[in-house]
This record gives structure tokens, sequence and C-alpha cells, in this order.
């Protein structure tokens, strides 16, 4: 499958795994336009998913996933990956490597 999406995003697969490629922003500090942006995750149902997460971060708080959102370049950051091609469902781990989530 190979295909681009009207906002530029490059999605690339043998069928088993993809690879999305996306135009940065300059609005972005330089760490942030090069290299891997994030990593994606299928799931079953991203509802169950969240499910999982929010009883793990209950049970074990040093497992609570980072808030995106913060800081100078937070909102960037979080408009970026939301607007991933094939991303259903944005968050971070605790040490903040970014992930999505897709069914």
């Amino acid at each position: 499958m190979e295909g681009v999406s009207e906002k530029g995003q490059l999605c690339l697969s043998d069928g088993k795994v993809s690879l999305v490629i996306i135009p940065t922003e300059n609005n972005s500090y330089r760490a942030m336009t090069e290299g891997l942006d994030h990593i994606g995750f299928k799931v079953e149902a991203v509802k169950e998913a969240e499910q999982q997460l929010a009883e793990l971060s209950q049970a074990h708080p040093e497992s609570t996933p980072k808030q995106i959102d913060l800081g100078r370049f937070g909102h960037i950051t979080k408009r970026e990956i939301d607007g991933c091609l094939l991303g259903r469902r944005s968050l971070a781990d605790p040490d903040g490597v970014l992930m999505d989530l897709v069914e």
C-alpha cells in the first residue's frame, strides 16, 4: 500500500508494517524536525486500550502516561502527533516517548 494524504503525509506499507513520513513545520524547535517522531501500535479496540491504560495507571502510578501538551512546544507536539494519518489516540509513555494507537 502506498498513498499520499492531502496534508502531504506519505504512507508506505508492506501489508504488515506501515511507515508514515510526515512533513514538519518550522514552528518546532530543531530537534523536533528531524528523526523519528513517534511509534504507533495497532490494538483491537482503542477504547478498551484506554481503559486498560487507566487501570494500569491507577494500580501503578509510575506507569501513568506523560501529558504531551505541556511546556513551550507541547501544544505543537500534540497538534503534530494528532495530525498523523494513521493514529487515532496519541499518548506518551512515562519517559515521554511519543506513540499513538490505531484499530
